[in-house]
């Protein structure tokens, strides 16, 4: 018997995963299972992020950070890229310890 087929992901798999996307996500697209992509990234030296969240990406500080704070993102817009109520996001930005943007709008 030969040894066990194996799969290599491209580093560019690990990227995708540190910037939020799921390992379902980079499963579908790099045409490999999801347990494929968690041992591959494993492998690379990748930390997974909690499972069984609902809203996973918010709890990542890094993802939520640099879609805040670095790309300028509102709340509001990351709360519907998310799929979730503007609150939860603030809840986590709070958690995180990351600074709360104040509003522009001005007030008659």
């Amino acid at each position: 018997m030969g040894d066990r087929r194996r799969v290599e992901l491209p580093r560019q798999a690990a990227r995708l995963y540190e910037a939020g996307l799921t390992q379902g996500e980079i499963a579908k697209r790099f045409a490999v299972s999801p347990a494929t992509v968690q041992s591959r990234l494993r492998e690379l030296g990748v930390r997974a992020r909690p499972s069984g969240l609902r809203y996973a990406r918010l709890a990542d500080k890094g993802w939520l950070e640099n879609q805040y704070v670095e790309r300028g993102r509102s709340a509001m817009a990351i709360a519907r890229r998310v799929g979730c109520n503007v609150l939860t996001v603030h809840y986590h930005l709070r958690r995180h310890g990351i600074p709360r943007k104040r509003s522009r709008r001005i007030r008659a």
